[in-house]
């Protein structure tokens, strides 16, 4: 190994997300780091194969599990550059057009993989597995909005517990039930909250609007910004509507935020006519979290208003 690959050895470079094979466009950083071999890693190698292609395919899969979590199934189609540097650690000695063929029987394939995750002491990912993982994310309370933030919570969830990550596509399963089971969590707890006085009222303000819009679409309407006294009547009269809703008695303080935020923010696109196709668990969670929300937009903007105008008086 070079000094610049001792050094960079030492410091961490970040593995990336959700990639089924090693990528094309791999970093001259990312290869030092995750392909460059110590004493006890070459011994492995050495001592489990003794044909030149099985050696390098167990140099490949041992720096992809380090760098994208899982095995390089296919390592025929391992880029060029990874390739030459591998060999390069292994002492073997190939020409500028070399070419990776492998076996096509896929129990050889496996094994090699198997040799390799045993020696770097990872669990295989079994179905058996699964419930974990949800377990963990529903747990977490990640923005349901925000996809990308569950699928690195779970590569480095299943990183730290030392399992080979799934396929992309079975972890984005997963992933779509830990968030849906989620947001059903949350969105029972806040059914749950509101009273029969209060649902009652909900479907009362419903059935008042059109079937293109609700009163709160008014929130996204920008000129409700601009300062005057009659604007601040509105904004005012609009919070005691808000209040005689009761929502303050509904406690979210054990609730995350990202979850009630999530929720605010369908109802500010939603018409009354979608709404009322819901179940009444999800109409009524969703019509609280924009109504609290919007009560809070609302405070913000009559304070603002107020400032505004005495700004002007002196």
């Amino acid at each position: 190994m070079s000094i610049s690959g001792q050094k960079l050895k030492r410091n961490h470079v970040p593995y990336r997300y959700g990639l089924e094979e090693l990528p094309f466009d791999i970093t001259r950083q990312e290869l030092l780091f995750y392909f460059s071999f110590d004493d006890k890693d070459k011994a492995f190698i050495a001592s489990r194969v003794k044909l030149k292609i099985s050696r390098i395919v167990l140099g490949i899969h041992l720096g992809a599990f380090r760098f994208i979590g899982r095995s390089q199934f296919y390592p025929e189609k391992t880029p060029a550059v990874v390739i030459k540097y591998v060999t390069d650690q292994l002492g073997i000695v190939i020409n500028n057009s070399f070419t990776l063929t492998y076996l096509d029987r896929e129990r050889t394939r496996r094994e090699h993989i198997q040799l390799v995750r045993k020696f770097l002491r990872l669990n295989p990912f079994s179905v058996d597995c699964h419930s974990l993982l949800t377990d963990y994310l529903v747990g977490e309370n990640l923005d349901p909005g925000h996809l990308p933030f569950w699928t690195k919570a779970a590569e480095d969830f299943l990183r730290i517990k030392q399992f080979v990550l799934p396929s992309c596509k079975v972890l984005r399963r997963i992933v779509l039930s830990a968030r849906y089971q989620s947001i059903e969590r949350v969105m029972y707890e806040i059914y749950e909250m509101v009273g029969n006085k209060q649902k009652e009222q909900l479907e009362t303000l419903l059935q008042k609007h059109d079937q293109t819009g609700t009163s709160w679409n008014m929130l996204v309407d920008k000129n409700i910004y601009t300062v005057s006294s009659e604007k601040i009547h509105v904004v005012l009269k609009n919070i005691k509507k808000i209040r005689t809703l009761r929502l303050q008695e509904l406690d979210f303080q054990d609730l995350h935020l990202q979850h009630i935020r999530n929720f605010a923010q369908q109802g500010l696109h939603l018409t009354a006519k979608k709404l009322s196709e819901y179940s009444p668990a999800r109409r009524y969670t969703i019509m609280v979290a924009t109504l609290k929300e919007l009560e809070g937009e609302l405070i913000d903007i009559a304070i603002q208003m107020n400032d505004e105008i005495l700004a002007g008086v002196f």
